[in-house]
């Protein structure tokens, strides 16, 4: 009896620590550790946007456009520097500033050999046969010692209908009994040594009359005085030659 009471209460005592869960481990998770942020995304590098095709000029360098302004009224800075810059004086335009060359009240009118005087503005290949028959037809048989300028009906045709809207036909075809015509090769001629090109023009003043442009300059190549350059605007928005007159000094407008 005395060797079996030590073990009974070890029994006992194991089942009381079992039942108070002695040396039990603390089974509570653990709250969890605050997050690490996640980390940023690389800065993107955004690439400027591709620069945009140039716009085409719907006119050309041949027809120049200036913004539509009022109705009536004087032209600005800005309006004198796109006649005097862009419309005249281009190097771009050929036979431009040549619509200046003789004056006239109505596009018919305009002298056709002054403004042909040295050629159409496009290049026109003369043969020896064509040489041969204007020194012929047109010379007596002697030879000036100068070049020889072609006009073609074609081109000239086209420089009219660019800048007047009209052709060779429609004009009263003034001073064209200047030139030599050969009809095999629809083109007129002439023998110069000089010319009658005009560099530069300095339009000094303009105003819009009833849908038309008035451009007031002094004619420094003839030395003749003030002239006034009629304008309007043309079907394809480029604007034409209308007349080309004198004018006194009075009339040109002072802002």
């Amino acid at each position: 009896m005395r060797k079996t009471f030590p073990i009974l209460l070890a029994f006992l005592l194991a089942g009381l620590c079992l039942t108070a869960g002695c040396g039990q481990r603390n089974t509570e998770a653990a709250p969890p550790s605050p997050a690490e942020p996640a980390p940023e995304a690389p800065a993107v590098s955004i690439l400027p946007d591709a620069p945009a095709p140039p716009e085409e000029e719907p006119d050309g360098p041949d027809q120049p456009v200036l913004e539509a302004g009022p109705a009536d009224g004087l032209l600005t800075e800005t309006e004198l520097d796109f006649f005097n810059e862009v419309y005249f004086n281009n190097e771009s335009v050929p036979l431009r500033n040549q619509f200046l060359s003789s004056t006239y009240e109505s596009p018919a009118d305009i002298d056709l050999f002054s403004l042909f005087y040295n050629g159409t503005g496009a290049w026109e290949d003369v043969s020896e046969a064509e040489r041969e028959t204007v020194i012929r037809e047109g010379y007596n048989g002697g030879s000036p010692d100068t070049d020889l300028t072609k006009c073609s009906a074609g081109e000239m045709d086209a420089a009219l209908q660019r800048s007047m809207e009209l052709t060779l036909a429609e004009t009263n075809q003034v001073g064209l009994d200047s030139f030599v015509y050969l009809a095999e090769y629809d083109a007129y001629y002439h023998f110069h040594g000089d010319t009658n090109v005009r560099p530069h023009v300095d339009i000094a003043a303009g105003e819009r009359v009833g849908g038309l442009v008035h451009l007031y300059y002094e004619d420094t190549f003839f030395a003749d005085g003030w002239k006034c350059v009629t304008l309007r605007p043309g079907e394809d928005d480029g604007y034409k030659f209308v007349s080309n007159l004198p004018c006194d000094t009075a009339d040109v407008p002072v802002r």
